[in-house]
């Protein structure tokens, strides 16, 4: 068989004009509403499979999910399979791993993951050593608007105005 490959030469160059029709194109099927783009930030490297296994085992799906890693520039694609499991993630975030901060994003459909700009995350605040009085909703509200914008009122947590 080698000895007819090495008999083989190409004389002339041929135009070939390369059409892919609708048709034969196999589009990704991407539930947008269900999936995030993540961009860890920090200044160490990440280790792609270090992080999908921490992220799994902190964030426990119950439909699971799908992280994949696109390569270019960084980000994470987090496809999830059920609305309860991503509001759970999203609700329970802000999510750090290997001293860097996950940022992310809900993918629309059209956008560009390369063009998104990572630059906005919620963090819980916790206070410490507030005198007596000091612990209301309303107080909260105006030191989360100081920071950034305030969004929620962790009432879970607090027992009773003698909380310290």
């Amino acid at each position: 068989m080698e000895s007819g490959l090495q008999k083989l030469s190409i004389q002339e160059k041929e135009d070939a004009e390369f059409v892919i029709s609708t048709e034969d194109i196999q589009r990704e099927e991407i539930n947008y509403e269900l999936c995030l783009l993540g961009k860890p930030v920090g200044e160490r490297a990440i280790n792609a499979e270090a992080l999908e296994r921490t992220l799994l085992s902190m964030w426990r799906p119950k439909r699971g999910v799908y992280i994949k890693l696109m390569i270019d520039n960084n980000l994470y694609i987090i496809q999830f399979y059920h609305h309860f499991d991503m509001k759970k993630m999203l609700a329970g975030g802000s999510w750090s791993f290997n001293k860097c901060i996950l940022l992310v994003h809900q993918w629309k459909e059209g956008e560009n993951p390369a063009d998104v700009d990572f630059i906005n995350t919620d963090i819980w605040v916790q206070f410490h050593g507030l005198p007596l009085g000091f612990t209301s909703e309303m107080l909260a509200k105006n030191i989360g608007n100081l920071m950034g914008t305030y969004l929620e009122y962790d009432t879970v947590h607090r027992h009773s105005s003698w909380n310290s």
